[in-house]
C-alpha cells in the first residue's frame, strides 16, 4: 500500500481505520511511505497503533519510512 501527502491531525482516524480494517481480515500490509511529505503527531500515533493491532492479530504489518519519519 503506497500513501503520499500528508498525515495529519485531519485525516489520521481515517488513515488509521482504513488500514486496520486489513488487521481484522488478517491482510498482511507493507506500507510504503516514502511519498510521504508530512505525518503529524496523530498520523505517528496511528501508525503505532496499527502496529501494535496487528503484533496482536499476528498479521505482518512493514513500514518503508521516507524523509518524513525522519527525526
Amino acid at each position: 500500500m503506497r500513501v503520499d501527502g500528508d498525515v495529519d491531525a485531519c485525516n489520521a482516524h481515517a488513515f488509521y481505520t482504513a488500514i486496520k480494517h486489513y488487521a481484522v481480515l488478517h491482510v498482511p500490509i507493507i506500507a510504503d511511505l516514502t511519498a510521504l511529505d508530512f505525518v503529524s503527531v496523530a498520523g505517528f500515533r496511528a501508525l503505532l497503533t496499527l502496529r501494535e493491532d496487528y503484533a496482536q492479530a499476528a498479521v505482518p504489518f512493514i513500514v518503508i519510512p521516507g524523509t518524513a519519519l525522519q527525526v
